[in-house]
């Protein structure tokens, strides 16, 4: 059996103290923090895996779609 290799990105903070909602939807140049890092490991590794805070993929999704494949 081939080996797999996945990435786990902890993007479950809320952003306090921030003050700016969930930390991996505050936008850098136009694009949500977590998209970068999705981006980074497309190609890279077999499966991703995202921890959000409850409630928050389907927004996350859709504002991380256009930016990976």
């Amino acid at each position: 059996m081939p080996e797999r290799v996945a990435a786990l990105i902890p993007a479950a903070g809320g952003g306090e103290r921030l003050g700016r909602g969930p930390k991996a939807l505050v936008p850098l140049a136009g694009r949500p923090l977590l998209c970068y890092a999705l981006a980074a490991f497309q190609g890279s590794v077999d499966e991703v895996v995202v921890a959000l805070p409850a409630g928050a993929e389907e927004e996350t999704l859709a504002r991380c779609a256009p930016y990976v494949d």
